[in-house]
């Protein structure tokens, strides 16, 4: 959550007229609003002069808390154009601090007027701001985890916040770092021979055909798409032009965002740049590729900055001149990341470049999930390939933590770090991490590095990546893996469809079939949808059983206790110790919630 606060409000407040002063607090709210909205927020409520904005709502995405802080720097640009206007109307000025924390809430009805977020990080984001100077941003050490390696921080003095226990150990933030300077590790590239030989082969195709090819790296979160990607890249020539783009998260809809954010970056647009100064950069480039009128108007219309909208045929013809001009003479990669969060528009696009394109070598690598096979996009063969990641074999993922933390392959605490991360090298780093570069964040900071037994957890960035994938489900999806988290890590259908609704038991092959070719579970046999079922990852798991409330997860526990009593027949006592776990479960989440009722002290007795 992002709190934002007008500092001296009151002596604002003296100096206008009321009339002036309501005119002047409505264009903060808007910029304000706008800032946050841009970058996937929600602004939750006014309160009095202060802003609460929250991130992660409706839709949890991995980058949440980055761009909650990305929003708050992003404020502080918004008030300096802002006050601008303000010294020469009235000769006033507005100045704000701000503060993130993050945590989990449990958000009310969306149907209401209030959806009621409730939960006690808004509060601590309230008081935390009260610690920066004006213009400055404190974070939370819940939110300094999650973006350490996409901000630059500075450890203040711990903070004193009332209805805390605690001190609050908190940070200022000192920047935010450009896309291309975030890396969490300087990791050892380590296997992916085959995968490495695909990518050169078909770049190399691309320039023999003098054509457009795809090359599509699918993969779960973490797998090393990314890092397989830059590894080719950093083997290219210098005479190989490389260019970037991605699909948001929060792309709010806008068609064709990648391609347009490509444009932008070959302008050199900046996000504070006005719409004449973007719009003369914009033609600079028109210019430089040699595009026709036509060409201009479109490529203006995708960046909206044209007079009118062009139709989607003018806008391809556009994108294909400018890719054209930048691979000759020499060939382009053009690095898609994210083609699972792709709208329509833009798989079309890329369809059309495959096909039309047969004047300049261009490679477009295209990072996603599983899930952009599985909602019916693929690449002809005879236009590129599609390959799938899989974990690092035992060998590989033993060399990979070597690399980050020397000869620990065989020790007890790299044994720990291969079994937790399954052969997920961004697992493994984040692992590392936690445990070798920590924030000296105390126990209630640190969001737990070990399980009891001393196994590890996942920390705060993977289980943000994992939350995010399993907000991302189908509603029906969802649904299933919460059920079926409460069973473990591994599980019988009949069991979770004890557990669903009567909606959704009619569905379940079905869904399950999806979830497995997603990458979320995987199938005891392949060939029937019947008897043991696994999550893909523990992880995934861990992740989707968090995802329930406690009150859920209370009955849950029972039901499936009842059921195992009731379905196990002469064979009840070989699952004494499981029944009796889900009546613990049970009673402890509900103890948790404050309950005292009789029905509570009955279950602890069964």
């Amino acid at each position: 959550m992002l709190f934002v606060d007008i500092v001296g409000s009151t002596d604002l407040g003296e100096r206008l007229d009321p009339e002036v002063l309501r005119d002047v607090m409505q264009r903060y709210y808007e910029r304000m609003a706008a800032a946050a909205e841009r970058l996937g927020g929600t602004v939750e409520k006014f309160i009095g002069d202060a802003i609460l904005a929250v991130f992660g709502i409706p839709q949890v995405a991995e980058d949440d808390a980055v761009r909650a802080v990305e929003a708050a720097a992003a404020m502080q640009s918004s008030i300096a154009e802002l006050n601008a206007e303000l010294r020469q109307q009235w000769g006033v000025e507005i100045q704000t601090r701000a503060g993130v924390s993050t945590g989990e809430v449990v958000v009310g009805d969306e149907a209401t007027v209030d959806r009621m977020v409730m939960g006690d990080v808004a509060n601590v984001a309230a008081r935390i701001q009260t610690a920066a100077r004006p213009g400055e941003i404190v974070v939370a050490g819940s939110t300094a985890r999650l973006v350490r390696v996409a901000v630059d921080l500075e450890r203040i003095e711990p903070l004193t916040i009332k209805g805390k226990r605690d001190p609050v150990v908190a940070f200022r933030v000192l920047g935010v770092l450009p896309a291309e300077a975030r890396t969490s590790t300087h990791s050892p590239f380590v296997g992916r021979t085959t995968e490495l030989e695909a990518l050169e082969a078909e770049l190399a195709q691309a320039v023999l055909l003098r054509s457009c090819r795809l090359a599509a790296v699918l993969g779960d979160p973490g797998i090393g798409k990314s890092r397989l990607v830059s590894e080719f890249i950093a083997r290219r020539s210098s005479s190989t032009t490389v260019l970037r783009t991605g699909c948001a998260a929060h792309g709010g809809g806008a068609s064709m965002l990648p391609f347009a954010e490509l444009v932008r970056g070959l302008a050199e647009i900046a996000p504070t740049d006005g719409r004449r100064e973007a719009r003369a950069k914009l033609e600079a480039v028109i210019e430089r590729v040699g595009a026709d009128g036509s060409t201009a108007g479109a490529l203006a219309s995708l960046l909206d900055l044209g007079d009118a909208i062009r139709p989607l045929e003018d806008i391809y013809r556009g994108i294909r001149r400018v890719l054209e001009s930048v691979a000759d003479p020499s060939p382009a990669v053009l690095v898609i990341e994210d083609l699972h969060r792709a709208d329509p528009a833009t798989l079309d696009l890329i369809e059309y470049l495959l096909r039309a394109m047969r004047s300049a070598p261009v490679l477009i690598v295209g990072t996603g999930r599983p899930g952009l096979v599985e909602a019916g996009w693929s690449v002809a063969r005879e236009s590129g390939t599609t390959m799938t990641l899989s974990p690092l074999p035992v060998e590989e993922a033993r060399t990979l933590i070597d690399g980050l933390v020397g000869d620990a392959g065989g020790t007890f605490e790299g044994v720990r770090i291969e079994k937790a991360a399954e052969g997920n090298p961004l697992f493994i780093e984040q692992l590392v991490l936690m445990l070798h570069e920590p924030l000296d964040l105390p126990a209630d900071d640190a969001s737990g590095t070990r399980a009891p037994g001393g196994s590890l957890v996942a920390p705060p960035s993977i289980s943000a990546l994992l939350d995010a994938r399993v907000e991302g489900l189908s509603p029906d999806e969802r649904i299933v893996v919460q059920r079926a988290s409460v069973l473990g890590r591994t599980f019988e259908l009949e069991d979770v469809e004890e557990l669903l609704p009567e909606s959704t038991r009619s569905m379940l092959t079905d869904i399950v079939r999806r979830l497995e070719r997603s990458g979320i579970l995987r199938l005891g046999d392949r060939a029937s949808v019947t008897g043991e079922v696994s999550f893909a990852h523990g992880l995934i798991r861990d992740s989707a059983y968090r995802s329930l409330l406690k009150s859920q997860r209370a009955e849950l526990h029972e039901r499936c206790a009842d059921h195992l009593e009731r379905t196990r027949g002469e064979r009840v006592s070989e699952h004494t110790v499981t029944i009796g776990s889900h009546l613990e479960a049970a009673v402890r989440n509900r103890l948790e919630l404050g309950s005292n009722e009789e029905g509570v002290r009955s279950l602890s007795m069964r």
